[in-house]
């Protein structure tokens, strides 16, 4: 199987989970870490990183199969694709990245990340927030899926060069209210249709 060693330019890293448990992964049987970085379509490093995916890419191409994905999409500057902005927005690539949280052995991953120095720092409970700025190490592989093929991209390492820590709290203070303030103010009614809700939708 072809592959080969990338690390993509600087850009705004969107979506970073690459602390335990990781994110539930697509056919929802098991968890993964992810992240990714958006890039300006107009950046020269960006245009020179997308042209080395491609290139890979028909050199790896097995004639006859159809393209099924190439690891980037075009989207706007808050990493959000067609699916939900209009054309005229995309201004830029986002590039994604994941791999499994735990080795075929079952031992847990860990996901290294550098300063800007490129010295390795621990960042303990502090998260990486959308538009923290940094950039991603990781493997492109070429991948053959029954007729289709593609390119996909797995995560290595992160490089911090400013970070913005992700914030739980929905923007809301830490004001100590007193328990049961919320329920107070929600009728009976609303509280049963809230247990009844599914879990996950």
């Amino acid at each position: 199987m072809k592959q080969g060693k990338i690390t993509t330019p600087i850009g705004k890293l969107f979506w970073v989970q690459i602390t335990p448990p990781g994110k539930r992964n697509y056919n929802d049987d098991g968890f993964e870490y992810v992240a990714s970085v958006v890039l300006p379509i107009e950046d020269e490093d960006a245009k020179e990183f997308i042209t080395s995916l491609d290139e890979f890419y028909k050199a790896s191409h097995i004639k006859g199969k159809d393209l099924q994905s190439m690891g980037y999409k075009f989207c706007n500057e808050q990493g959000q694709t067609k699916t939900v902005v209009e054309n005229s927005d995309l201004s830029h690539y986002i590039i994604s990245f994941k791999t499994k949280t735990t080795f075929n052995d079952g031992n847990q991953k860990t996901i290294k990340v550098y300063n800007s120095k490129a010295k390795s720092v621990d960042l303990g409970d502090i998260k990486i927030g959308n538009e923290s700025l940094g950039r991603i190490n990781g493997t492109a592989m070429y991948y053959t899926n029954g007729k289709k093929d593609g390119v996909g991209l797995y995560l290595n390492a992160l490089q911090l060069i400013t970070l913005i820590p992700y914030e739980s709290s929905g923007g809301f203070d830490d004001k100590d209210y007193k328990e049961g303030d919320f329920i107070e103010l929600a009728s009976k009614e609303s509280q049963e249709e809230f247990t009844e809700a599914p879990s996950r939708l």
